[in-house]
C-alpha cells in the first residue's frame, strides 16, 4: 500500500509511530525473554516435576508406583549434583 504525503510533517509522524510500534514490539519481546528464564529457573523446574509427580501419585493408588516415582526422583537428584 503506498502512501502518497503531501508534507515533510506527515511523514515524520508517520516515522515517529513506526518507531513507537518498534519499541512496544521490542518490549513484549524483552518481556516474553524474562518470562521464559524465569520459568527454566533450576527452582521453578524442581517445584514444577514435583508438583507433577505428587499430582501423579495422588491420582493413583498404590505405594508400588508412590516407590517408583520416589526412585526416579532420587535417580534425577542424584546425577543431578554429581
Amino acid at each position: 500500500m503506498k502512501k502518497n504525503y503531501s508534507s515533510l510533517d506527515q511523514i515524520n509522524n508517520d516515522l515517529k509511530i513506526l518507531r513507537l510500534e518498534k519499541e512496544i514490539a521490542y518490549q513484549k519481546l524483552h518481556l516474553a525473554v524474562d518470562s521464559l528464564k524465569e520459568e527454566l529457573t533450576p527452582n521453578n523446574l524442581i517445584r514444577n516435576s514435583i508438583s507433577s509427580a505428587s499430582s501423579f501419585v495422588s491420582n493413583t493408588s498404590g505405594n508400588i508406583k508412590a516407590l517408583a516415582i520416589a526412585s526416579i526422583l532420587k535417580f534425577l537428584v542424584n546425577r543431578w549434583y554429581k
